[in-house]
């Protein structure tokens, strides 16, 4: 049952994009009320103020949703072990990988955004487990992009498992009453890989042959009738990958792989950027609007690449980057580093900004529950398993603003509800 929903103005969507993602003032508060003169000649719409937050326990694996409209804990769903947690592009669904299973599963986010006409209607409604349930050799990787998400699976070469990646699109996942079928895509031999759809098929990573540590080498098309076609430059190591629009971003070790159509719409083709200092990047987060993509260089400093020109930039961040992301406008990169501290830079310029001591030091790498980071506008969220809390924090100025306490090992967070279509709105909602 739907409990409410919003009109919200379409003017200025063309700016907005989302993924993995800060809203002051406008024509209406968070519960939709009407708002004062000041706040009437804002720039911003707090729109995004619709979504929830997810959080998923690192060792029960228990979920509890937080809405921020509603300042709020509203729901909690029991947990079958550690998960980790990738939201969607669109954000109407978080996708939940259990490696100790071997499956990923989806979860309803309660929060879905419906064009019509010259505005928005944003419906909120209890947040769900989906009844899909995709199993597979050693799940790894989700990439979000184009309407489809593409889950990697690894393989395995003791049980003959090739790696694969299966392929759903949200449009299924949303329509009630029916489980979506994914389409498979073989990835040959078992390695540490990644997938992306695009038109008409899928990108798909190349194992390196006869690695005893599983990496891959390089990028394949493969189209919708299986048929591969090797994507030139190749990408030695290949370690990370991010969607940006249209583009998909591969982390090489000798720089910026990025995978796009060909001109004539026939096919993709490749560019390699270099990176701006000492590769490699182990990890990338793209920003399609801007298409900027981020990633981290060495342990203690942070990149920015345009993915069409490969203009890019280096930033010291002056300790060891162990989470990190873009805020939804792609004004800013947060970065969580092993001194317990949140840090902005700013991505046109390098300035940064710290917030010290919101958690203890700890180590990037290590077992059990680890800490996780999720942006919206105006907001950071931070879980601290150690302490069974989740911290809230204004994105500018760096403020805390609460600590949630939930008890157990909070770990896993993405936030949901929230895409291009209702991050930035100009005032006007009614």
């Amino acid at each position: 049952m739907l409990d409410r929903f919003f009109h919200t103005k379409r003017a200025g969507l063309s700016r907005l994009g989302f993924v993995l993602s800060a809203l002051v003032g406008a024509a209406c508060g968070p519960d939709g009320e009407a708002a004062g003169p000041a706040a009437a000649v804002e720039a911003r719409h707090p729109s995004w103020r619709r979504a929830r937050v997810a959080v998923a326990d690192g060792v029960s694996g228990a979920l509890s949703i937080f809405d921020v409209a509603e300042d709020a804990w509203m729901a909690a769903l029991p947990g079958d072990g550690p998960v980790s947690m990738h939201a969607t592009e669109s954000g109407d669904f978080a996708v939940l990988i259990s490696s100790g299973r071997g499956e990923g599963h989806f979860l309803r986010a309660g929060v879905s955004v419906a064009p019509h006409d010259d505005h928005l209607h944003i419906y909120k409604f209890e947040p769900s487990l989906h009844e899909l349930t995709i199993e597979g050799a050693a799940p790894g990787a989700v990439l979000s992009s184009a309407g489809q998400v593409a889950l990697f699976f690894e393989g395995s070469a003791a049980d003959g498992a090739p790696a694969q990646a299966a392929v759903v699109s949200e449009e299924a996942l949303r329509i009630r009453g029916e489980t979506p079928v994914p389409k498979w895509f073989v990835a040959e031999a078992p390695h540490r890989g990644a997938a992306a759809a695009v038109e008409g098929g899928a990108l798909v990573t190349r194992p390196l042959p006869g690695d005893p540590e599983g990496r891959a080498e390089g990028v394949s098309f493969v189209n919708d009738s299986g048929s591969a076609e090797v994507i030139l430059p190749s990408c030695p190591a290949l370690s990370g990958a991010a969607p940006v629009e249209r583009r998909v971003a591969f982390a090489c070790e000798d720089g910026v792989l990025v995978v796009e159509p060909s001109e004539g719409g026939e096919g993709m083709i490749g560019t390699k950027w270099p990176y701006p200092g000492d590769g490699p990047a182990c990890a990338l987060v793209g920003h399609g609007p801007s298409g900027i993509v981020v990633g981290n260089l060495g342990p203690a400093a942070v990149f920015r690449i345009d993915a069409g020109t490969g203009a890019s930039a280096r930033f010291d961040v002056g300790a060891e980057t162990c989470l990190f992301g873009i805020e939804p406008r792609g004004e800013a990169l947060f970065a969580l580093t092993s001194d317990g501290a949140l840090r902005r830079i700013e991505l046109a310029t390098g300035a940064i900004t710290m917030l010290d001591g919101i958690v203890p030091p700890f180590a990037c790498e290590g077992q059990g529950p680890r800490h996780g980071l999720a942006l919206m506008p105006d907001r950071v969220f931070v879980t601290a398993p150690g302490s069974g809390e989740v911290l809230e924090i204004d994105a500018e100025p760096l403020v805390m603003v609460e600590r949630h306490v939930l008890g157990g090992a909070p770990s896993g967070i993405v936030v949901l509800g929230l895409d291009a279509r209702n991050i930035d709105l100009a005032p006007g909602a009614h």
